[in-house]
Formats: structure tokens, C-alpha cells, sequence
């Protein structure tokens, strides 16, 4: 290639110019060639492999003397530095923070959770046992009431005043939830029956004791004969009075899911008067139901065992 001439040579400025412009021209053209020739003698990729992009070659001028430099190595990309994972997202706890409170709040929401499922498991199980409940007396009333059967255990109000030759009449059994919910659990069973005597009783009561016993019938749900004056005929400073030949015996089993038992309350159970029991869930069984039965039937004289007395106002 021709050196550039400076301005102050004799040839002409233009001339100078356009020999340049050849030179650069010729040295392109060699260079073109000399590139297809060594891609000719590169074997050809295979056909899995992808061809290579053609890289333009920049167009250099040749040097004086006609040799071409050798191209320069196509240096590798640069590789994309690694992207830093993002940190892991980390629960938000109950009280905002972690250590310390988190563990509490957990111990506390596991307690919880444990108090709320025996609570349920307890309630379910009084729940049963008044089923049980139910379901006897439904079937054990339908049975006795057919029968009618004679109780020959007496009744007495005083030593000298009892109500004897009792037949069984009208039992029925009751039951209340404690809800009007579908999932409700049942709140108390109540049994009721009344027993006849063949005829009124009469009974003689001083003045000194006359309120109270008004207050024991109350109390008793006795009531005067149908026809009879309530406060009875005077005789020798003493009240006469003819009771009615009828008297209930009742007993309510409750729900006491504070204390998980059963909590029971009779009248006239055993005797004239009140009298409370308790018992847990799983003692209503199959043979416990039986002794009460034939207790009830006087057919025998001990009440269940798993009725565990308990104290009472009479008042109840």
C-alpha cells in the first residue's frame, strides 16, 4: 500500500487520495479470499450441531509489502455473573416476632387446642351416658306401665302414717338438649311415676309442726284429697288431714360437663324426700341401668353402686 503523501509533495492532493482508496480496496479483496480459503480447509459441523454465527470481519487495511496479519482468536464470551438466590421468605409468627415469644405461643396454642378436644371428648361422653339414659327408660317404661306391677315397698310419713299397696302408674321419661342445634348435646333426662295407694291417707298433724309439714308436702309434691278441706278438720288440738292416694318418684340425671360427671337428683327415690347421687359417664352401663330398674320396681332393695351420694338442700 502507498504511504500518504503529505500536502507539500508534488503529486496532487486528489491523486494521492484515490491510490489510497485502491490500495484499501485490493487489500480487502485479498483478505476476503485468503478467510473463504481457510474456512474450506475447517471441517464442516454436523448436522446435531448448530452452524456457527458468521462474524463480519472488520475491514483492514493491508501493510506495505502485501502480507496480511493473521486473524486475531475470538476470545469467549464473558460469562453472566451468578444471581444471588433470594433469601427465603420466613413465617410471620403469631406475636410478630420469633425466639422466645414464638415458642410460648405455641406451647399456649397447643394447650389450648388439647383443652378444647377433652372438653369435646367429655361432653360427648356425658352425652352418651344420658342417651343410654333415655333409651332405657323409653323402653323399660313402655314395659312396667303394661305390667302395672304392685311396689310393696312402703312409704311412711311418720310411725304411724304410710302409704302401703302402692301400684305403678303413668311412668313416662323426658329429655332435654342444650340447644336447638343439630350437633346439640343433651342437658338432662328426667324419669317420672306415680304411685297409687288404694285409697287417701290420712294423717294427723300437731300445731306445733303444722307449718313445717305444709312446707314437707311442697316439698314432697303431696297434695290434699280431691274434695278435702286443705287445712284439714281440728280434733283434740290436733289437724287432720286426708292426703290424695297418689305421689310422684322422679329422678333427673344432669349434665355437669364442669365437673365431667353426672350429677342425679330423686325425690321420693327411696323414701319421702330428696336425695342427690353422682356418677360418671362410663358407670351408665347396661347393668347399671338393670339395678336401677328393679330398684324402681322394688324388686330390689340396693340402688346401683356407681351412685355416689351427695349433699343437698332439701329446698331442691
Amino acid at each position: 500500500m502507498r504511504r500518504f503523501t503529505p500536502i507539500d509533495s508534488t503529486p496532487s492532493l486528489d491523486e494521492d487520495i484515490r491510490a489510497l482508496m485502491e490500495d484499501i480496496d485490493a487489500s480487502m479483496a485479498d483478505f476476503e479470499k485468503r478467510l473463504d480459503a481457510e474456512r474450506m480447509r475447517q471441517p464442516r459441523p454436523t448436522a446435531t450441531s448448530a452452524p456457527a454465527a458468521a462474524i463480519p470481519s472488520p475491514r483492514v487495511a493491508q501493510p506495505p509489502g502485501g502480507s496480511v496479519p493473521p486473524a486475531p482468536a475470538e476470545a469467549p464470551p464473558p460469562e453472566a455473573p451468578p444471581v444471588a438466590a433470594p433469601p427465603a421468605a420466613q413465617a410471620p409468627t403469631q406475636d410478630g416476632g420469633g425466639g422466645l415469644l414464638a415458642e410460648l405461643a405455641a406451647e399456649a396454642s397447643a394447650r389450648t387446642g388439647d383443652s378444647v378436644s377433652r372438653r369435646a371428648i367429655q361432653q360427648r361422653r356425658i352425652h352418651d351416658a344420658l342417651d343410654r339414659v333415655y333409651r332405657f327408660f323409653e323402653a323399660f317404661n313402655r314395659h312396667a306401665n303394661a305390667l302395672a306391677p304392685t311396689i310393696v315397698r312402703p312409704y311412711r310419713l311418720d310411725t304411724q302414717t304410710a302409704y302401703t299397696d302402692l301400684r305403678w302408674q303413668d311412668a313416662m321419661v323426658k329429655s332435654r338438649k342444650d340447644s336447638l342445634s343439630e350437633l346439640a348435646l343433651l342437658d338432662f333426662v328426667a324419669f317420672r311415676v306415680r304411685l297409687v295407694a288404694p285409697g287417701p291417707v290420712t294423717v294427723t298433724v300437731g300445731w306445733s309442726r303444722l307449718d313445717a309439714f305444709k312446707k314437707d308436702m311442697h316439698i314432697l309434691d303431696l297434695r290434699s284429697a280431691e274434695g278435702m278441706d286443705l287445712d284439714g278438720v281440728v280434733e283434740g288440738g290436733e289437724l287432720v288431714m286426708h292426703l290424695a292416694a297418689d305421689f310422684p318418684v322422679q329422678i333427673t340425671f344432669g349434665a355437669n360437663h364442669e365437673s365431667g360427671r353426672i350429677d342425679v337428683l330423686s325425690r321420693n327415690l327411696e323414701g319421702f324426700g330428696i336425695a342427690a347421687f353422682a356418677c360418671q359417664p362410663e358407670d351408665v352401663t347396661q347393668q347399671f341401668l338393670d339395678d336401677l330398674g328393679r330398684f324402681l320396681l322394688a324388686r330390689s332393695n340396693s340402688l346401683p353402686a356407681a351412685l355416689q351420694r351427695a349433699h343437698c338442700r332439701a329446698e331442691l
